[in-house]
């Protein structure tokens, strides 16, 4: 169980040295363009944390669905998807 923790902490430890600056990310691949949600974020953030914090064939869940933003990355990458948001 140590060994699990000091790797968690590793990986968020490595979250301070990316570069979390995306002014010039191209943010309507995919299907991220479909629909104008007003509280959408870019892609590149669940896509840059999905990476850096899950393995391929894991199962990501988001609370908070909305457009699908995190979904949509999950699956791009390999990654299950389920995710819910209520209406």
């Amino acid at each position: 169980m140590e060994d699990l923790i000091i790797n968690k902490t590793d990986e968020l430890n490595a979250l301070q040295t990316i570069d979390w600056d995306f002014a010039a990310a191209e943010t309507d691949g995919l299907t991220h363009s479909f629909h104008p949600y007003p509280a959408k974020y870019i892609p590149q953030i669940p896509n840059l944390l999905i990476r850096e914090l899950t393995c391929q064939s894991e199962t990501i869940y988001d609370p908070f669905l909305g457009s699908g933003t995190t979904c949509v990355e999950a699956n791009s990458l390999g990654r299950h998807a389920l995710g819910n948001d209520i209406k």
